[in-house]
């Protein structure tokens, strides 16, 4: 096998501008979505229709954060009536801010931040030293909430909410609360956990072990059991169960460069269809459909190069398993003289490695 370096150092520097290139184009796509999802809600906003402006504000700062943008979006829960979520947003506004060296920005989301903060709902969920059993799980809203929240005010939007408390060998406990608006502080206690009887309890799988006779089973150096564990013996050694994990590897990578192929001329062909909604002078102006098809040409194009990187690691993974598969008995004597020989070449024009073999 020869390497020509000159060619593969172009061949290098081209796909490292093809790739800066794509990067900058996908950059300002995102950038052009995130701006219309922000125009988008605003309107929606002056319209009061804060429900649907949210979601809008959180996929503009999903594709291009700003702080901007989180500002809004702490303005847009307020008046939705998610006071706890919007503090929260504020909070993050401010840490944002003071990264970014925005001390005016920084100061309004704090302040709306302290404001609301006398709004938020809050509920703490306390557990008594005779219910707190083994492996007690407690849940608000189906997150886990650790043993240290156990007994601390936690800030909640208005609304209907789920406690839940479960332990082994115990029954499971759950209870709703619904947190009216500006609601100062609501407590709910969990419960001792009233204990499954023993005859009810489910035996796990593998808990209890039957008991055999040993001479009727067979021993160590005979019998059934000692029949099989001479094949499983046997079939490792004579690599065969390396080879059909070789075969598997194989036809993984083989899958994964045919999904590369799908995916990359699909996303060829999307990227091509966005220049008749792109502007011919400045192929950033682009109106709605035109932003869809470039972010989906994106989309797959990610795709496709994880379908490159798993097809490559399937056919080398295939490969270095088949190679290195002990040989059965049977074929050993054959097997001897098949030999691989590598050695380094050196020519005038190019070097590499000699590959040469006999079979």
């Amino acid at each position: 096998m020869k390497i020509n370096y000159r060619w593969a150092t172009s061949i290098f520097i081209a796909a490292a501008t093809l790739l800066r290139a794509g990067n900058a184009i996908a950059d300002t796509a995102q950038e052009a979505a995130a701006e219309m999802r922000f125009q988008e809600s605003k309107v929606l906003m002056e319209q009061g229709n804060f429900a649907a402006a949210c979601p809008k504000l959180v996929e503009s700062q999903r594709l291009d954060p700003a702080v901007g943008t989180l500002l809004y979006l702490g303005e847009c829960y307020d008046r939705n009536g998610q006071t706890a979520t919007a503090w929260a947003t504020f909070v993050g506004a401010a840490e944002a801010a003071h990264s970014a060296n925005q001390p005016d920005r920084e100061k309004t989301a704090r302040q709306r931040a302290e404001t609301l903060f006398v709004r938020v709902s809050k509920l703490t969920i306390t557990v008594a030293s005779e219910a707190h059993v083994a492996g007690l799980e407690v849940k608000l809203d189906g997150a886990a909430l650790g043993e240290a929240s156990w007994g601390v005010a936690t800030a909640l939007d208005p609304g209907d909410h789920l406690i839940e408390a479960k332990a082994p060998n115990r029954k499971p406990w759950s209870s709703k609360i619904r947190i009216a608006p500006a609601t100062p502080r609501a407590t709910i206690a969990v419960p001792v956990l009233e204990l499954i009887p023993v005859d009810a309890r489910a035996v796990a799988p593998g808990q209890f072990y039957p008991l055999y006779d040993r001479d009727r089973l067979g021993s160590s150096v005979g019998g059934p059991f000692a029949s099989r564990g001479a094949e499983a013996n046997s079939s490792e050694r004579d690599g065969s169960k390396q080879r059909l994990l070789a075969v598997a590897a194989g036809g993984v990578g083989v899958a994964g460069f045919a999904v590369a192929t799908i995916f990359g001329l699909v996303a060829k062909s999307k990227e091509s269809q966005s220049t008749q909604y792109c502007s011919p002078n400045d192929n950033t102006a682009c109106n709605q459909k035109g932003v869809s098809l470039i972010d989906d040409a994106k989309h797959d194009a990610k795709i496709a190069n994880v379908g490159l990187v798993v097809g490559g690691l399937g056919l080398v993974t295939g490969a270095v398993l088949y190679l290195t598969a002990p040989k059965s008995r049977a074929n050993k004597g054959a097997m001897q003289t098949s030999r691989v020989q590598i050695a380094p070449l050196v020519a005038p024009t190019s070097t590499g490695l000699s590959v040469a073999g006999g079979f």
